[in-house]
């Protein structure tokens, strides 16, 4: 890797998406399915890196600012753009890889060439010193995907935007690649981001860019559990929990397979327990989308209401 980038002195690199219930009382209200004011994003769950180019040369930072020393592959691919001044927003991210996996990877201090870089946002250099950019995000995202597709910079790639109108298409390829392929494909939610937005360095609480689609995140008690199939044949395939008054089956999610038969053979490590469940909503029938399951929680003794 080349000589570092001395960064800026502020507390704050990045634009950090906010969470609606720390917008104010105005910007809480927004309509984010808006085709016509707002872009969706997947919300990728690896590890937040930038990659700072300065007269050629870059350095990869996380987005508190520690130097990155694992991907010194998507460095050189950078660099090799003809963008001598740039700074490039995004995850460091694998899709066959769960994140726990990618996290270790990305802290360590050797080249992980598994890891890819899906680019999210990005800005001249000279902005990103200033801390802010007048430049609106869908002009920032078209430029960011032509220079992409132009140069093709190896393990790069843009990250998957689409109009609010099309969640439901969305989800629904979400869901057959995770149903028809053997890859975690780790995602955590959707961030909306405002298509005139401008670029500021810090927690973005003028709206520009919002979780609106993050993950519910439900504490329920386990009532039984279901057998898999194929590899997971005698062993833990699914779990039943209990919600709003109904069971439902609950994919293993990050149940290891070592976990899935232990339990699968001693059921009482986790029927009668309170878990962890994460999923995309909550259907007007009181389904849940995309359940999985994340963990045993014990600190708690009761269910969520």
């Amino acid at each position: 890797m080349s000589s570092e980038y001395v960064l800026p002195k502020r507390t704050h690199m990045v634009h950090k998406p906010i969470e609606p219930r720390n917008l104010s009382a105005k910007l809480r209200n927004v309509n984010y399915s808006d085709d016509v004011h707002w872009l969706w994003q997947l919300k990728y769950d690896g590890c937040n890196m930038m990659v700072v180019v300065c007269e050629g040369k870059g350095t990869a930072y996380s987005r508190t600012g520690e130097v990155v020393k694992s991907c010194p592959h998507i460095v050189e691919a950078l660099e090799a753009l003809p963008h001598t001044h740039y700074v490039w927003f995004g995850e460091a991210y694998s899709r066959a890889l769960p994140h726990s996996e990618i996290n270790g990877m990305f802290r360590t201090q050797s080249p992980q060439p598994e890891l890819d870089f899906v680019i999210f946002d990005g800005v001249p250099l000279a902005d990103f010193e200033r801390g802010s950019c007048d430049v609106g995000y869908q002009s920032r995202l078209y430029w960011i995907d032509e220079q992409v597709m132009r140069y093709k910079p190896a393990h790069c790639s843009v990250a998957h935007t689409f109009a609010p109108s099309r969640i439901e298409s969305t989800e629904s390829l979400i869901k057959h690649m995770r149903t028809t392929c053997e890859l975690p494909f780790e995602l955590d939610g959707y961030v909306a981001k405002r298509k005139d937005g401008k670029w500021t360095a810090g927690a973005g609480k003028g709206g520009e860019q919002v979780k609106v689609k993050d993950h519910l995140s439900l504490d329920l008690r386990c009532v039984g559990l279901v057998e898999g199939k194929g590899k997971f044949t005698g062993m833990v395939g699914a779990v039943k929990v209990e919600y709003k008054g109904q069971v439902l089956e609950v994919g293993g999610g990050k149940l290891t397979d070592f976990e899935r038969q232990a339990i699968w053979n001693e059921p009482a490590m986790l029927v009668g327990k309170i878990v962890e469940i994460h999923a995309l909503a909550s259907s007007t029938h009181g389904k849940l989308r995309e359940p999985r399951f994340i963990r045993v929680r014990h600190d708690k003794q009761e269910p969520d209401a």
